[in-house]
This record gives structure tokens, C-alpha cells and sequence, in this order.
């Protein structure tokens, strides 16, 4: 079986962004990165949630740099990783597997 990976970057007019999350698929042993480039004056917010739309974690990302979070308390599956702006607009969401 094959799994496409989806990216979905919202573009908005107020700034330019760009995130990579790596590595995916990602193994409970390692930490999983996001990368955000971006002229935003503010930090982002994140959420991952399960398939089922259900809030597992949250927090926040700096405006542009990296971040690598632990997630070892996560079950084995696939996830979504949203990224919001200040205003609570999502700017980015993308699967990722944890295996």
C-alpha cells in the first residue's frame, strides 16, 4: 500500500509562509521538526489533532525558525499538524505519520 502525504499551505495577502514538518513519516524514537520561513510579526499556533478531528496537542511556534517537538506519547497513526496565525486562521495543514 502507498500513503500520499498532503500539504496544504493557505496563501494569504497579509504575509509570506512556508513550513516543512520533517522527518515524515516520523518513528516515536525521533523528534519531529517543523521549519517555518515567514515575515510575520507573530508567532504561529499549532494543534495536532487525530483523524477524527479530536485536539491531542497544542501550542506555539515562533514567527520563523524551527521547533522539534517529542512526540512519544502519541499512538501509532496518522495525524494532522494545523498551524493558525494570531487571529486563529489556519495558515497550514498537513498529515503525518507516526509510526
Amino acid at each position: 500500500p502507498s500513503l500520499n502525504i498532503v500539504n496544504d499551505t493557505i496563501k494569504t495577502s497579509e504575509y509570506k509562509f512556508n513550513v516543512i514538518l520533517f522527518p515524515n513519516p516520523s518513528f516515536k524514537n525521533q523528534l519531529i521538526t517543523v521549519r517555518i520561513e515567514s515575515n510575520s510579526s507573530h508567532p504561529f499556533n499549532f494543534e495536532i489533532t487525530g483523524m477524527d478531528g479530536r485536539r491531542i496537542m497544542d501550542g506555539q511556534l515562533p514567527k520563523s525558525g524551527s521547533s522539534s517537538m517529542d512526540l512519544n506519547t502519541l499512538a501509532d497513526g496518522l495525524y494532522y499538524f494545523i498551524i493558525k496565525d494570531i487571529d486563529g486562521n489556519v495558515v497550514h495543514k498537513q498529515y503525518f505519520v507516526l509510526q
